[in-house]
């Protein structure tokens, strides 16, 4: 069983680490730790799926858990572009 102790030791490591986090945006420079949100890192799993993975637009579809294809073509489109 994990102790109270082990757990507040865990989430000071975990503030700690999320305190260094400087995202990449878009018009090149770098955001700060409140830029990342679940949404963010939602797009930041499709960019990475396009670029480093190749993966097809229905593999993004899966993940993203969208109904129609559509909505994924037109929401990460603009990725091709970046």
């Amino acid at each position: 069983m994990t102790s109270q102790c082990r757990v507040w030791s865990l989430s000071t490591e975990t503030r700690e680490l999320a305190d260094d986090i400087r995202p990449y945006n878009v018009m090149g420079g770098r955001g700060s730790p409140d830029d990342v949100t679940p949404h963010s890192l939602r797009h930041s799993v499709v960019y990475r799926m396009m670029t480093y993975e190749d993966k097809h637009i229905y593999d993004m579809k899966k993940r993203l858990r969208h109904v129609p294809l559509q909505t994924t073509d037109q929401i990460y489109s603009h990725f091709d572009r970046v």
